[in-house]
């Protein structure tokens, strides 16, 4: 299978598990602009994961007299797609509160950035292509049921006062 096809293929992965992990968490919340997103920024993720395991499966160019390969490769890996999926989380999360008219606290970029990355590249190391649904569902279940559930708690406390 050639770099394009791998690309290819991870990137529909992506968009089609991101729009199923949408799905499932949003339930009753569903709204097709999010599942929108969510697929496109599972694409777009599933692509770049796609391109970094087929990059990783042969050897690679400058492999430092094998060390790269045997000792430093999964952890370079890992961490690749650890910051892909991460940063899909963000722009998940930024995305999802842009389309209801919410800020993003930078807490809510963290949270996002380590809940998707530590989903989606466990699971895109384990099966590629796969890590963009359950990071899908993870981020929308924290931006519909976490992060709504706060904005709602300080809408309950305001009319409280």
């Amino acid at each position: 299978m050639g770099a394009g096809t791998a690309i290819l293929s991870s990137a529909g992965t992506g968009m089609a598990t991101s729009a199923i992990g949408y799905t499932l968490a949003a339930g009753e919340d569903y709204d097709t602009s999010e599942m929108v997103l969510s697929a496109s920024v599972g694409a777009v993720a599933g692509a770049a994961t796609g391109g970094v395991n087929y990059a990783f499966a042969k050897p690679l160019p400058l492999n430092y007299g094998g060390c790269l390969n045997e000792t430093a490769k999964p952890l370079v890996q890992f961490g690749l797609e650890f910051g892909i999926d991460g940063s899909a989380g963000v722009a998940q999360t930024v995305g999802t509160n842009w389309l209801n008219n919410r800020p993003t606290s930078q807490e809510e970029k963290g949270y996002s950035f380590i809940l998707g990355g530590g989903t989606g590249a466990v699971l895109d190391i384990i099966k590629p292509g796969v890590g963009g649904g359950p990071r899908g569902l993870m981020i929308e279940y924290f931006n519909n049921k976490m992060i709504g559930s706060v904005a709602q708690n300080k809408k309950t406390m305001e009319l409280d006062r």
